[in-house]
């Protein structure tokens, strides 16, 4: 009975694993598909409403992943708009997505500052399609190894 209570946590760890590692993957999924509405949100509002830049910022506070990033920029109003994007974009997650996002210049006229944007966005549906693609395979390897190694330790234990 033990020996079939102690493959049941086994099984039920490795699941766990599964779960947390696709949760996590997905998360990030989320938050790039976020930080692309984001910037395209903000492209169509300079573009056809003409609304400030710190404005836009402030109404995007409220998103449930990036939020948290953009109240850091909004917070920095010692140090000029695009500082304040380099050091608060340093934290984003993926990696990938922190240095695109680093890289966008919010300087210049209105034209430039549109085209920088669209690039940008265009530049993370790129990464979410890889990420999208690598996810697929990473969860499936993730289920593969772990059910493995439980079954061969359930195969051990009993």
């Amino acid at each position: 009975m033990l020996k079939v209570l102690g493959a049941l946590l086994i099984l039920a760890g490795s699941g766990v694993i599964c779960v947390r590692k696709v949760g996590g993957n997905r998360k990030q999924l989320t938050g790039l598909r976020q930080w692309i509405a984001s910037l395209e949100l903000m492209e169509s509002e300079i573009r056809w409403k003409n609304t400030p830049l710190p404005d836009i910022l402030h109404s995007l506070t409220g998103q449930m992943l990036i939020g948290p990033v953009i109240q850091e920029i909004c917070r920095r109003k010692d140090c000029p708009l695009q500082e304040a994007w380099t050091v608060g974009t340093q934290k984003v997650q993926p990696p990938e997505a922190s240095e695109i996002l680093g890289h966008l210049k919010l300087t210049g006229d209105e034209e430039g500052l549109l085209s920088s944007l669209h690039y940008a966005s265009e530049q993370l549906k790129r990464l979410l399609t890889e990420k999208k693609k690598s996810q697929r395979d990473s969860e499936k390897l993730c289920l593969a190894v772990s059910f493995s190694g439980a079954g061969l330790l359930v195969i051990l234990l009993l």
